[in-house]
């Protein structure tokens, strides 16, 4: 009867070194996923990445160029976030000219729904100074259909980013709002 007693205290002592093993290798696993997932997060990853090479650089040579840009993915932000550095829906690009030349800022709707009241934009320029920020429903209708944001005089270069999302008091879902950005010598 002792032996018995001796084979099930070295079966139970086997069975608790199996589970200690199975214990151990799940947090490493756990740990691993995490890690992986911090990395994701902090090195942008998931986030759409724009050509900037392609969308950076616009000139007006002539009065008839028009060039267009497009933001996708805009999402549903209080303005505050919005505004800051953790809006990862913008358009960075610089805007050129030899000679003194009107242009404006048009943005267009592709396939929304959304009111306007609740599409905000944050334009700055190259020391992130705000240049101008609104909802498009205060904005002008343009000819075309769209909302002009911004109109100026360029002789030289200037460098622009345009942010845009949906401010989070909008009660829908959002999902697949994108916009397109022209910039049209006036």
């Amino acid at each position: 009867m002792a032996k018995k007693k001796k084979k099930l205290s070295k079966r139970k002592q086997n069975i608790l070194k199996k589970q200690r093993k199975l214990i151990l290798y799940c947090l490493i696993l756990i740990i691993i996923a995490i890690a992986l997932l911090y990395f994701i997060f902090k090195s942008n990853l998931l986030v759409t990445k724009i050509n900037q090479e392609a969308a950076s650089f616009i000139s007006f040579s002539n009065s008839d160029t028009t060039d267009m840009l497009k933001i996708n993915s805009i999402k549903k932000l209080s303005n505050n976030q919005g505004k800051s550095r953790f809006n990862t829906n913008y358009l960075e690009f610089v805007v050129s000219s030899s000679t003194n030349t009107n242009y404006e800022i048009i943005i267009y709707p592709l396939n929304n729904k959304i009111d306007d009241k609740y599409i905000y934009y944050y334009l700055t320029d190259s020391n992130n100074k705000k240049i101008d920020y609104d909802n498009l429903s205060s904005k002008e209708v343009a000819l075309d259909g769209g909302k002009i944001i911004y109109t100026s005089e360029i002789n030289g270069k200037k460098k622009l980013k345009l942010k845009m999302w949906v401010n989070n008091k909008y009660k829908a879902g959002v999902k697949n709002i994108a916009y397109k950005v022209k910039v049209n010598a006036r």
